[in-house]
C-alpha cells in the first residue's frame, strides 16, 4: 500500500469512527485468513482496526460483542469495541478502498504470552475456566466449519505428481494424515454445548501491565468446553513436542478455577480436527483459484505453515493422558 492510498485508509477509518483525522496515520499490523490487522493513530490515541477481507457477519459481531460483557464480569480482560458514531460495531470502507467490514478496538500494548513462561498455564487454566464458567446458552447451532467436513477432491487439490507445487508435495504426502483427522470429526451433543471463544491460542492474547486481554472474539459461538480445551493445550503445549508439564499445570489451575470439562481422547479433538481439515481445504481451494491471485502466496505460507506442523490422533492421546494426569495431581 502506497503513502498516499495509506493516508486515505485512515482518513476513510476516523470519518467512519468519527474520530480526529487531522495527523491520522494508519500501519500494517498483521495478516490472517480472514483478515488485515492495521494499528490507527488518531486524537493522540491507538486503535487496532481489523478489515474483514471476505466479508463479516454482524449477526456474529453483536454475540461475540455480547459474549465479552458477560466474560468481563467474571475477569477477562478483552480490547474495548469502539462503534461508529450511530452505534454499529461494523463500518465499511468506500468501495476505492475495497469497501470491506471493518471494526475497531482500543489499541493493546504488550508481547503475546509464551507457551514455555511459568505463569502461562496457569493463567491459560483461569481464563478457560473462568469462560466455560459463565455456561451461557449459545443462542445459534454451531458453525459447520468446527463440525462438519466438505466433501473435497484430495487428488485434485494435491495435483499430478510431477507438476506439483510445494505446497502439493507436502499435501500429497500428508493425506494419509489428514483422512484420520477427518475420521475422528463427530458432530457434538446439543445438551453439552455453552457459548465459547474458540479461538484461545498465544496470537490471540497480549500480556499488558493489566495482565492477559483476550482478543479476536470474532468466532464466537457454540462449542463444547472439552472440545475448547483440547484444541488450546494442543495448540499452546505441543509445537516442539506435547509438553506435558505445561499441560497438568494448565489443568490443575483450570480446576481450582472451577473448570470442569473433561477430555475424552476419542471426541473431545473433534473439533480440532475439523477445523484443521477444513482450513486445509479452504487454502488449498484459495491457492489454486485464479480469481484471487492476489491471495495465493499468502495461502501457499499458511498451507505449508500448517502442513509442516500437522497433528496426528497419537499426539491427541498423548495430550489427552496428560490432561488426565494433571487432574490426578499425578506425573504420566
Amino acid at each position: 500500500m502506497t503513502e498516499r492510498s495509506r493516508a486515505e485508509l485512515a482518513a476513510a477509518l476516523c470519518e467512519l469512527f468519527g474520530l480526529e483525522a487531522a495527523g491520522a496515520d494508519v500501519t500494517p499490523v498483521g495478516r490472517g485468513a480472514m483478515g488485515q490487522v492495521w494499528r490507527l493513530t488518531a486524537g493522540g490515541a491507538a486503535y487496532a482496526v481489523k478489515e474483514h477481507l471476505w466479508g463479516v457477519d454482524e449477526r456474529a459481531v453483536a454475540r461475540g460483542a455480547a459474549f465479552q460483557q458477560a466474560a468481563a464480569t467474571v475477569g477477562v480482560r478483552s480490547p474495548r469495541n469502539v462503534p461508529t458514531p450511530d452505534g454499529a460495531l461494523v463500518g465499511h470502507l468506500p468501495a476505492d478502498l475495497g469497501g470491506s467490514g471493518v471494526r475497531l478496538y482500543d489499541w493493546q500494548e504488550g508481547p503475546a504470552p509464551r507457551p514455555d513462561e511459568a505463569e502461562t498455564p496457569e493463567r491459560l487454566g483461569e481464563l478457560l475456566a473462568r469462560l466455560h464458567g459463565l455456561a451461557l446458552t449459545a443462542p445459534d447451532p454451531p458453525e459447520p466449519w468446527y463440525e462438519t467436513l466438505d466433501e473435497v477432491d484430495w487428488e485434485r487439490l494435491a495435483g499430478p505428481a510431477g507438476a506439483r507445487r510445494p505446497w502439493q508435495e507436502r499435501l500429497a504426502a500428508t493425506l494419509p494424515g489428514l483422512r484420520r483427522l477427518a475420521s475422528l470429526v463427530t458432530p457434538s451433543e446439543p445438551d453439552d454445548r455453552i457459548m465459547c471463544h474458540l479461538d484461545v491460542q498465544c496470537s490471540n492474547v497480549v500480556v499488558t501491565e493489566r495482565g492477559w486481554v483476550l482478543l479476536d472474539w470474532d468466532d464466537t459461538g457454540a462449542g463444547c468446553p472439552d472440545r475448547e480445551l483440547a484444541m488450546a493445550l494442543l495448540r499452546w503445549f505441543t509445537a516442539g513436542g506435547v509438553d506435558g508439564a505445561a499441560i497438568g499445570k494448565t489443568m490443575a489451575a483450570y480446576r481450582a478455577a472451577g473448570g470442569t470439562a473433561v477430555l475424552d481422547p476419542d471426541r473431545s479433538f473433534a473439533m480440532q480436527a475439523a477445523s484443521c481439515v477444513n482450513f486445509v481445504a479452504a487454502q488449498a481451494r484459495l491457492a489454486l483459484d485464479d480469481a484471487h491471485a492476489e491471495h495465493h502466496a499468502d495461502a501457499e505460507e499458511r498451507l505449508t505453515n500448517v502442513l509442516t506442523a500437522l497433528p496426528d490422533v497419537a499426539t491427541y492421546h498423548e495430550v489427552a493422558r496428560f490432561a488426565a494426569a494433571g487432574d490426578a495431581g499425578g506425573a504420566a
